[in-house]
């Protein structure tokens, strides 16, 4: 029987199991005695009186010790940065879900506001928007071509390019609105 099993029952007793594991405490972060610089000079001068000479050891150490006083200027810095970023970041999540709101409002839009059915929602009204216009305009919609996003007509061509196309080409080029220059 090893000691992870759990303790057998008798008549009167029940199976006990062993306590669970637990994960230690983290271990407390190191406080700075603000005496230590003085502390590390006064060791500096008591081994140079004894040896003779300023030990490499406390040099290095005093070297570290503004390298870490340097790096904690630096995360406090680095910190208040990204504290600015989140405010930032918060502020502009916000702004973003308003105007969407606001957008969506105007636009007669429920549910799930994303940006593509904001981008389809405003290309709806403005092929309702030119649909009205040119019917508004009395041109039949059975004598306009169809578009074709893929296939852009150039509006201004010049009359010998406008001669080789074909008739059912010119037609289509002038029923678009392209226009011939001289």
């Amino acid at each position: 029987m090893s000691a992870s099993d759990p303790v057998p029952a008798t008549d009167d007793a029940p199976i006990i199991d062993p306590p669970a594991p637990t994960t230690p405490e983290p271990a407390p972060a190191p406080v700075e005695d603000p005496a230590a610089p003085e502390a590390t000079n006064r060791i500096s001068r008591a081994l140079k009186l004894a040896f003779g000479h300023a030990d490499p050891l406390t040099a290095e150490h005093s070297k570290l010790q503004a390298e870490v006083t340097n790096l904690r200027a630096s995360t406090k810095a680095a910190h208040a940065r990204v504290a600015e970023v989140e405010q930032l970041l918060a502020a502009a999540s916000q702004y973003v879900a308003t105007q969407s709101s606001v957008l969506a409002a105007k636009l007669n839009l429920t549910g799930d506001i994303t940006a593509e059915t904001l981008a389809a929602s405003i290309d709806q009204r403005i092929a309702a928007q030119v649909a009205t216009e040119i019917a508004q305009a009395g041109v039949p919609a059975a004598s306009l071509p169809a578009a074709s996003a893929a296939d852009p007509v150039e509006l201004n061509i010049s009359l010998a390019e406008f001669k080789k196309l074909k008739p059912a080409e010119q037609l289509a080029f002038s029923k678009s609105g392209g226009r011939i220059t001289g």
